[in-house]
Order: C-alpha cells, then sequence, then structure tokens
C-alpha cells in the first residue's frame, strides 16, 4: 500500500491510491484534533478494546453491520435518555404484544402501544388490550371491532354499542355492525337496535331476537321528521302526532291549543274524577263555535255544550238530569221524582213551543207517546176524502228478512207512493264513510242508507178511520131497509 503522511497544524493528512490499514497511535495532546478520511469508503476502525469517546462530534456517521452501543446524554450503558429524538425519515420499532407493548415509558412497561397485526394499531394499559384501529380503519374500545365493511368507519364500545355513519347520515346501534355489502348483521345473539339521523328526520329501529352473525332486519319503530311531526308505527307522519296501532295512556293526557288551553283532556278531569272531555274552537267567516264534550263519573254524567254567534245548544246526559238544547228549538227534560204522576220524561220544543212528548200515564210504569195537534196550529180544516182510494193503494206484503226471520207489513218505498209523510229516506240511497281498517290505515267504503217506515202515523189512522166510518154509515143505510 502506498501511502502519505502529510503533516499539517493541528492535523494530519493520508492520503494513497490504494487500500490499505494505517494504525494511528497518538499520546494524549491539547486542542482539537481532526482525523480526515479521503472517500466514503474507508473505514475507521477503533481498537480491540473499548474506549470513550467523550466530548466528541461525529457529523453524519454511518454505522454498517453493527450496532451502537453507548450512552446518549446519560452514564448508564445501553440506556437512551433523551430529551428529544428526531429522525429524518422512518423509525422503527418491534412489534411488540400486550404485555410488552413496544412503545412504552419507564416503570410502567406494560402500557402503551403495540401492533398485533399488518395495518393495525393497538393500545395496551396495564397489559391489557384497550383500543384497537384496525386495516379498515375502524375503532374498537374495549373490544376487537367486528367485520366492518370499509365505508362505515365505526367507534364499536365494548361488545355491543356502535357509533357510526355513511356520506348523509349518523347512527347509534346496539348489536349491529354492517358488512361490506351493506347488510346489518347481528354482533351477538339478541335483539338489535339502532337511532339514525338522517337529512333532518331521527328514526328509532328494532329488530326481533337473532343469531350472532346472522343478517337482521329492523322495523321502523318511531319517527320525527323535519317538519316535527312524531310517527309511532308508522314512517310518514303527515300531523304532529300519529299512532298507528293502540294508543294506551295512564294517568291523564292533555291535548292543549296554540294558547296553552285544554283542547282534549282524557284521564282525571280538573275537579278529580274520572272522565273525558274535548274542547274544539272553530273560527270562520260567518261564526265562532265553541263545542265541549264531558264524559265522566259526577253528576253532569255525559255532556255535549256549544255556543255560536247566534245562539247556544246543549246535550246533557247524567243521573239526574238529560237534556239537548239548541238555541231553544229542542229539549228534553228532566226524568221525573219519585212517583210523580203524568210527569214528562221527554218533552220536544220548536220555537219554544211544545212539538211532542213522552208522558207517563198517571202513576203507573206506562207511557205516551204525543205530537203537538192543538187546533190552534191549524187552519182550513175539512173533512177527509178518498179515504178508499187510500187504501186500496196500500200494497200489504210478507217477506223474510236477509238477517232471518219472517214477517208482514209494507214495503217503505212502495208506502212512500201513498203516504209520504210516514215515510224517510230514499229509496236505493247511499253514502261514503271513511274508517280503519285491520292494519288501522284509514279507509272509505260505501254503505246504504235504509228507509224508515211509520205505518201508524196520523196520516194513515185518519185515512183508516175515515174508511170506517163511511163503511158504518154505508152499512147504517142498508141495515135501515
Amino acid at each position: 500500500m502506498a501511502t502519505t503522511v502529510t503533516l499539517k497544524p493541528n492535523a494530519i493528512d493520508l492520503s494513497g491510491s490504494t487500500s490499505g490499514t494505517t494504525t494511528l497511535q497518538a499520546t494524549a495532546v491539547a486542542g482539537t484534533t481532526t482525523i480526515t478520511l479521503p472517500a466514503a469508503t474507508d473505514t475507521l476502525v477503533g481498537k480491540a478494546t473499548t474506549d470513550t469517546l467523550t466530548n466528541k462530534t461525529l457529523t453524519s456517521p454511518t454505522i454498517t453491520g453493527g450496532a451502537l452501543n453507548g450512552t446518549l446524554g446519560a452514564t448508564t450503558p445501553s440506556t437512551v435518555a433523551a430529551t428529544t429524538i428526531s429522525a429524518s425519515s422512518t423509525a422503527t420499532f418491534a412489534a411488540g404484544a400486550v404485555g410488552t407493548p413496544s412503545i412504552t415509558t419507564t416503570g410502567d412497561t406494560n402500557t402503551g402501544i403495540f401492533f398485533p397485526a399488518a395495518d393495525t394499531i393497538a393500545f395496551a394499559e396495564g397489559g391489557v388490550e384497550a383500543m384497537r384501529i384496525d386495516s379498515s380503519g375502524n375503532v374498537g374500545i374495549g373490544v376487537t371491532p367486528s367485520a366492518w365493511g370499509s365505508a362505515y368507519k365505526p367507534l364499536q364500545i365494548n361488545a355491543q354499542s356502535a357509533l357510526w355513519g355513511t356520506t348523509d347520515s349518523t347512527f347509534l346501534s346496539t348489536n349491529e355492525y354492517v358488512d361490506s355489502a351493506g347488510q346489518p348483521r347481528y354482533i351477538q345473539t339478541g335483539t338489535a337496535m339502532r337511532y339514525r339521523q338522517d337529512n333532518g328526520t331521527h328514526i328509532w329501529s328494532y329488530a326481533a331476537s337473532g343469531t350472532a352473525g346472522n343478517a337482521l332486519t329492523y322495523t321502523q319503530a318511531m319517527t320525527l321528521n323535519a317538519s316535527g311531526n312524531v310517527g309511532i308505527g308508522t314512517s310518514s307522519p303527515s300531523t304532529k302526532l300519529a299512532v298507528a296501532g293502540s294508543l294506551g295512556v295512564t294517568g291523564q293526557a292533555n291535548f292543549v291549543t296554540s294558547s296553552g288551553s285544554p283542547n282534549m283532556t282524557i284521564g282525571n278531569t280538573a275537579n278529580g274524577n274520572t272522565g273525558f272531555i274535548m274542547s274544539w274552537l272553530s273560527t270562520d267567516s260567518a261564526s265562532v263555535k265553541n263545542w265541549q264534550w264531558t264524559f265522566n263519573n259526577y253528576s253532569n254524567g255525559m255532556s255535549l255544550l256549544s255556543s255560536t254567534t247566534s245562539g247556544s245548544s246543549a246535550f246533557v246526559l247524567a243521573d239526574t238530569l238529560w237534556n239537548v238544547k239548541d238555541a231553544g228549538q229542542q229539549t228534553i227534560t228532566d226524568k221525573p221524582a219519585a212517583n210523580t204522576s203524568a210527569f214528562k220524561f221527554l218533552s220536544f220544543v220548536s220555537n219554544s213551543a211544545e212539538a211532542g212528548s213522552i208522558t207517563r200515564v198517571a202513576q203507573t210504569s206506562a207511557v205516551t207517546y204525543n205530537t203537538t195537534s192543538d187546533y190552534r196550529l191549524k187552519k182550513n180544516q175539512a173533512s177527509l176524502t178518498g179515504s178508499g182510494e187510500f187504501i186500496d193503494a196500500l200494497k200489504p206484503k210478507t217477506w223474510e228478512w236477509v238477517s232471518g226471520g219472517k214477517a208482514t207489513g209494507f214495503i217503505a218505498h212502495e208506502f212512500a207512493e201513498v203516504s209520504p209523510s210516514s215515510v224517510t229516506g230514499e229509496k236505493d240511497a247511499t253514502q261514503e264513510e271513511e274508517y280503519l281498517d285491520s292494519s288501522g290505515v284509514k279507509a272509505t267504503r260505501t254503505v246504504p242508507l235504509y228507509q224508515g217506515m211509520q205505518a201508524s202515523s196520523s196520516e194513515v189512522i185518519a185515512n183508516l178511520v175515515a174508511e170506517l166510518q163511511s163503511l158504518r154509515k154505508r152499512v147504517a143505510l142498508l141495515e135501515a131497509k
């Protein structure tokens, strides 16, 4: 090897054209000494024994094929105690384990960060896994996240609880995970529940008990939409409260107006009696109408009260009072006191004048049904004629009822051709009515409006009497010959 040694102030230059080994043996010298190597491929080799390099600077050193065993900023060998460790690219650590995490702290070496699988980060506390972020970005606290699809990014807490989302919805669920195909599945065997926020709508759903890992199907139990409408058993409420199915109330339920006044009360009423009160207020161009239904167990057992700008009306059914009134047009009055003779159980009033009544016969159990027939209410009185034609036009019939049984009498629309005042309604009349079908949904159906008939009306009786009188006169004339 050809080596050239050049002495300079505070330096020795070694240069040569071939590789080789140069040994420098120096005694202690004061000041700074620099050893310059001519190429990066040349090697600085230490002695066979270990020496200490004190207060020296290695500028951009590279250590190949070995390890740096020594002290940085401390006096204990094999211990690195530094305020800051900075790496210009990558700092690599061992994977570690739950009991021995690879990134930890002095005095608590079973708490820290470890890497249990590829693309997975886990956190240990006291040798127990506390949290994990799996390769899909799913976070599990106290649990390894279930096999969620990568689109949902859940925060799963313990065995069953999860907070997760999609691009437009937020979910809070129990015992549910959603796989990569978008299929909800049971985490464990049991029931599942879900709460969802979606474009201003809040949705609560429930799934019956199922087996862990199986697909589940939710039933939407309750909905609060962006309009503030609540639906129970329906997913599209159109009113502030829509209930599909039975509604049970324990205690008292109050439905109030915008001013806070009770509109309907179900349960214990203001005086402590159990019952039902409903009020209704309507304002239109013609009048202001107020209705109140009351049905309870105190003295006014049942009542319907109303008032308008033109008058008032009332219906009361109770232990001591039964009254219907509409601006003086119709009234049904009290029941009699004990053993009252000829008392009017019911009195019908029109234009403040009695139009009819149901009256007790003396002090018996019999009653009479009365229609007002005072002569002062009638004019142009004349004897009845044509009674024979009237009777001849009637068509007595026999028939069998559709519901069963036989009867004799008249057909209403045929009877109306002879005595219109004795029949109510029209032949083959129908009407549309609303009803709730078996699933609780409102529907419409067509129902018949049956005719009514009173064959013992005053018109019929008058014609029968007139004809009997005529027959009696004719018989009397025949007998006199």
